[in-house]
């Protein structure tokens, strides 16, 4: 075995080189030349996006599975509901309502807003869609807050996106019935302005417009009003019923718009516009609906607190103007504290002082009020017609308090406070009552 060994250890030691041999050349792979890039195509203005989407809308109204199909992008989705539809489950809806013969609605849009850039453009609008009766199901009209998304696809603006709530009162009342059921985002306790302004007066006939889920009917109920209150919701009235019925006291609840609520004319000692809105046209209808020497308790957001959030509030001195008429403002002033609706105490800007701290004691008064919060990341005053910044949560209210027309001019003070809520305040009287 040794010695087999050492022959092939021989041989392969012998063994002949082997000639280097000339490398072979690999062959070189050429890029196929890049193919032609397709032109961008051009951003909708304003007016081709509304145009796509009314003709998409017409296409789905008018029950036309083609044009619907040509009109949206192949990952189409309508969402609804909270479920997604995809494009063949619409198309196959359209064919079904046709073989159905049911009739076509009209819809019309307004209000719209775009927003385009190269990739998207969104279309924003409020809708109303009226459907005439078929078979045994009858007529109806439908208003919605409509969305749709343009995305460009073979070189066209073509629907990817829509979406739709509903608008209008039902709408409205499904929200404020949603927020009163949580109890989350507002004072559970009367509104300061009104306890102060019932203080030591005699107890009359009260009526508390949006009363929600009925805080201040509440109050007034147990300290000897005859209580009124009105409300879109009926979570709201059910809430306060039920709370009354624990606490012992009574009030009437009216579930109704009151836009179409008969207000009457000199028929209250008290009415309170709590946060519910600033419409000028409301104002003036609540104002002959009180008595002589009644009270008027208004309180809201400012304006300058709510900028940009589509809230709306009083600009100060606002409303001081709609009282203008016999109305004898007693006092008008502008603060800063926390409000009633979303308020939260705010951090690292110290404690706030009760509302009521600073306020004068006066014969009937009737708080118009202003406010809002706007956190941010710093906590610093600026002055009392901008925002407190930071983690701090400032609210700026505006707030009116009045007594019906009396006549006689009245002095008129301001006050201010930071860096919580700007609250503008005017009392004034109404004629024939003397507050010397």
């Amino acid at each position: 075995m040794r010695s087999l060994l050492s022959i092939v250890a021989f041989v392969i030691g012998c063994a002949h080189p082997v000639p280097p041999t000339r490398p072979v050349a690999c062959p070189v792979s050429v890029a196929p030349p890049p193919a032609p890039v397709a032109a961008a195509i051009k951003p909708l203005d304003e007016a081709q996006a509304i145009a796509r989407v009314d003709a998409f809308l017409a296409a789905v109204d008018s029950h036309d599975a083609k044009a619907f199909e040509t009109k949206t992008a192949t990952g189409f989705l309508w969402f609804l509901h909270g479920r997604t539809y995809d494009r063949p489950t619409l198309i196959k809806s359209i064919v079904r309502r046709v073989e159905q013969k049911a009739p076509s609605p009209t819809r019309s849009c307004q209000r719209h807003k775009v927003i385009a850039s190269a990739t998207s453009t969104v279309v924003a609008a409020d809708c109303s869609e009226r459907y005439a009766a078929h078979e045994d199901m009858p007529g109806y009209e439908y208003a919605s807050f409509t969305n749709v998304v343009l995305i460009p696809e073979d070189n066209a603006w073509k629907v990817a996106f829509w979406t739709f709530q509903t608008s209008g009162l039902e709408s409205e009342r499904d929200m404020w019935n949603d927020t009163l059921q949580r109890g989350m985002g507002f004072r559970k306790s009367a509104n300061q302005h009104l306890v102060d302004a019932v203080k030591g007066r005699k107890p009359g006939r009260a009526l508390d417009i949006a009363m929600g889920s009925g805080r201040n009917v509440l109050f007034l109920a147990g300290a000897g009003w005859k209580v009124t209150g009105v409300d879109l919701s009926d979570a709201g009235i059910k809430l306060a019923t039920e709370a009354a019925a624990k606490q012992k006291v009574k009030f009437e609840g009216v579930v109704q718009d009151i836009a179409k609520y008969d207000l009457g004319t000199a028929k209250w000692d008290l009415v309170t516009l709590i946060y519910a809105g600033t419409d000028p046209k409301l104002i003036a209808r609540i104002k002959p609906s009180i008595k002589k020497g009644g009270l008027f308790v208004v309180e809201f957001f400012h304006k300058d607190a709510t900028m940009g959030t589509g809230v709306g509030g009083f600009e100060a001195g606002e409303l001081a103007k709609q009282f203008t008429d016999g109305w004898t403002i007693v006092k008008d002033e502008v603060v800063e504290d926390i409000a009633d609706w979303a308020s939260a105490r705010p951090r690292s800007c110290g404690s706030p002082r009760r509302r009521d701290s600073h306020r004068q004691r006066v014969h009937g008064t009737m708080p118009i009020a202003s406010s809002s919060f706007h956190p941010d990341t710093r906590c610093e005053s600026r002055d009392t017609r901008t925002l407190a910044i930071g983690s701090c949560v400032q609210r700026i209210l505006n707030t009116l308090w009045a007594l019906a027309p009396a006549g006689g001019a009245a002095p008129i003070g301001t006050s201010i406070r930071r860096p919580f809520t700007v609250i503008s305040s005017i009392l004034s009287i109404a004629p024939g009552l003397n507050v010397s």
